[in-house]
């Protein structure tokens, strides 16, 4: 029973620690406003890269910097 649970912990815990830091791709905030998409960008929780017609309508709607007022 110890050998099985010490050879499965290693491989559960070793790929789960390194992808939360990494930024894999720029939130669609950034995209359309052409910045570097940093760890703690405010925008990243509401506007994913996969939704940017999101951030384009409250773009419109807002502007850019106060979207990222009422954010922060």
């Amino acid at each position: 029973i110890n050998a099985s649970s010490s050879q499965s912990s290693p491989s559960f815990a070793a790929p789960q620690s390194p992808p939360p830091p990494v930024v894999l791709s720029p939130c669609a905030a950034c995209k359309i406003l052409r910045r570097r998409c940093v760890e703690k960008c405010v925008l990243a929780p509401y506007f994913p890269p996969t939704e940017p017609q999101k951030f384009v309508i409250a773009h419109r709607v807002f502007g850019a910097s106060n979207i990222i007022k009422f954010l922060q």
